[in-house]
């Protein structure tokens, strides 16, 4: 897209920014906070990565926020105009710090300075790998997303716990019978791929009372202030108090319930499902670098769930993935 296309499809839709958060777990502060999970803080070394491919593939950002708690990630250029290092205290309550909870930061990621209306929310383990058009993740100023209700599931080793939180304070916002009636058409379009359609039609068929959980893609969410603000305005209680535990618990609240929040309220434009979620597993190890190395999906997510037996060696793997995929 040449800088003219860019200018005006920024004219049309608005400026579009791109928010990460990101944390080195090598230091002091996270490597001794308690209960802290290794693979939750532990820095893979590839935000370099994760800042190429968002220049190659996002040239349209107007800015990039790179959210941390005043460390340095490699691969900043601080030098660039677009780059925005944004350190916890200039957007959270100062007795909420420090913070080894990224539920916290999330709930506050609206009030960091100078951020636009509309923005892309990545994590770190989060990439794209394709170029994408604005149009991707809004169009007409509105988020693009995909809605597909699903079941939750419980385990030791899920987040179910917290996906059922944001569950919750949905059903007490929104009914089952509002949220069909202002997206019946959104749900069963064909735009979400006809397999998702027909999930959906027998999920409102069957379910008139409550809404069990909106399919999460683990990817980047298109987000906006606005619904932050909303959201805020409905629920300040559950986010101010997710906001001051400074360790992640079960009773927490996420971004993810500012992307449910517009999906219910129909504040989306339906797309089909585009990109890909992997565990970091010996199992999968060959497929994600398959993946990165020919950009076989337009987003991915590897998630770190400590399951690579030699840590070392996949990570040397996935690195080696990324610099083959800028050679072909």
């Amino acid at each position: 897209m040449n800088t003219k296309e860019t200018g005006k499809t920024l004219h049309l839709h608005g400026e579009i920014d791109i928010v990460v958060t990101w944390v080195d777990g090598k230091s002091l502060c996270h490597s001794g906070a308690e209960g802290a999970e290794n693979c939750r803080f532990r820095d893979w070394g590839l935000m370099g990565h994760w800042f190429r491919c968002v220049q190659e593939c996002l040239p349209w950002a107007r800015r990039i926020h790179v959210v941390t708690n005043g460390q340095v990630p490699e691969g900043f250029d601080e030098s660039d105009p677009k780059m925005r290092l944004v350190r916890h205290e200039t957007f959270m309550p100062h007795d909420a710090l420090p913070t080894f909870n990224s539920c916290a930061i999330e709930a506050y990621l609206d009030r960091i300075p100078d951020l636009a209306e509309r923005f892309v929310y990545f994590n770190d383990d989060m990439f794209v790998l394709r170029p994408l058009e604005p149009e991707f993740f809004f169009k007409d100023g509105v988020p693009c997303d995909f809605a597909l209700f699903d079941t939750i599931r419980f385990a030791p080793d899920s987040a179910g716990e917290l996906v059922a939180q944001n569950v919750k304070w949905i059903n007490a916002n929104f009914t089952a019978r509002e949220i069909y009636a202002k997206n019946r058409r959104r749900l069963l379009s064909f735009a979400n791929g006809w397999k998702s359609a027909a999930r959906n039609f027998l999920y409102m068929a069957l379910v008139r009372d409550w809404v069990a959980n909106f399919y999460n893609p683990h990817l980047p969410a298109a987000l906006t202030k606005a619904t932050y603000k909303e959201v805020w305005a409905k629920c300040a209680d559950v986010l101010e108090r997710t906001g001051k535990c400074r360790y992640r618990e079960d009773w927490n609240v996420s971004h993810w319930l500012m992307r449910n929040w517009q999906l219910a309220a129909g504040n989306y434009r339906p797309m089909r499902f585009a990109g890909k979620y992997f565990d970091a597993t010996d199992a999968r190890i060959d497929e994600i670098c398959d993946a990165v190395v020919h950009r076989r999906e337009a987003l991915i997510c590897i998630n770190d769930v400590g399951g690579l037996s030699d840590f070392a060696e996949g990570i040397r793997r996935i690195k080696d993935a990324f610099e083959r995929m800028v050679r072909l």
